[in-house]
């Protein structure tokens, strides 16, 4: 139910887009991610993809709102194992989790702007909505003599959908009276709750991104 209720959000916000939009934009983004605890605190490479539309602008100020996908996750370092067989034998491995996660991304964020001749530059603020679409979480392991790498699939989720808050600087260089070309930084953390852990705790995830778009101005 809860899943049927974002979505209608997600729709809305494209209605309001729809109605008020000055600028309708599209933007790709290369992510670093990673979470604060689990041991799968070091960072992955990912990619996010986002549609959406500023509205409500005035000299100072604007309202941005963008739907679309992002991958969320992080992994651990190698760890070394030893563990004893039932027939007296030892086995010594290195294993390692990776958390690969993949959302349906809502945000919305208020923001300061400042005009120049051919350049808005901004800084925003503002609350995400993270669904999760499907989880390819995984545990890797080799034996210590060897490299071969076999995996075991895994989940470390323990909700659908995740609250955060999304923070951002970047840039519009107006290449005429209609297009622009768009340059964004972005810090995304998920707020500390049941969004996403195992039987190692409960932790968050942090995603830091920089995206490039273009904006079509109405």
């Amino acid at each position: 139910m809860k899943k049927i209720v974002l979505v209608v959000i997600a729709f809305l916000s494209i209605g309001i887009c729809d109605m008020y939009s000055q600028v309708i934009k599209m933007e790709h983004g290369a992510n670093l991610t990673w979470m604060d605890g689990g041991g799968l605190t070091k960072k992955n490479l990912s990619y996010s993809f986002m549609i959406g539309c500023d509205y409500l602008e005035n000299d100072w100020m604007m309202l941005s709102s963008e739907i679309g996908y992002i991958k969320r996750g992080g992994r651990s370092v190698w760890q070394f194992n030893r563990s004893y067989n039932s027939d007296g034998s030892i086995e010594e491995k290195y294993f390692r989790g990776i958390a690969d996660l993949n959302y349906f991304h809502i945000n919305t964020t208020f923001r300061f702007k400042h005009d120049l001749k051919n350049v808005t530059l901004f800084m925003g603020l503002g609350p995400t909505i993270d669904i999760l679409i499907n989880e390819n979480s995984k545990y890797e392991q080799h034996p210590a003599n060897s490299n071969k790498i076999t995996t075991t699939k895994t989940d470390f989720h323990n909700s659908n959908v995740i609250y955060g808050i999304k923070s951002e600087l970047g840039m519009y260089y107006h290449i005429n009276n209609k297009w622009d070309a768009i340059l964004n930084i972005s810090y995304l953390r998920n707020f500390k709750c049941r969004s996403v852990g195992n039987n190692n705790g409960l932790f968050y995830n942090k995603t830091a991104t920089i995206s490039l778009g273009v904006g079509y101005r109405i």
